[in-house]
């Protein structure tokens, strides 16, 4: 779908990049942050470029859900961190 949304209203439009975050939140609640960030970090780069200003509350509630996917990255960086492998 956001393939050929971008098609459609082009790849820089601001709901491309709507849709990237729309899709950050399903890896998200898959417990998959990595890509979850990634859609994140492309969704913000849209928004930016097409001029959204930082308090759009999309560009807001995107930018809290990427803060909040890297905290749980991080936490789950930690955790595999203290995790000690029995040979």
């Amino acid at each position: 779908r956001i393939n050929s949304k971008s098609k459609t209203i082009g790849p820089n439009h601001p709901e491309v990049g709507y849709s990237l975050d729309g899709l950050g939140t399903v890896y998200a609640h898959r417990g998959n942050f990595k890509e979850s960030l990634k859609q994140y970090e492309k969704a913000l780069a849209i928004m930016k470029g097409a001029g959204v200003r930082v308090d759009d509350p999309h560009f807001v509630t995107l930018r809290a859900n990427q803060l909040a996917a890297a905290a749980k990255q991080a936490q789950t960086d930690a955790n595999d961190k203290g995790k000690c492998s029995i040979m």
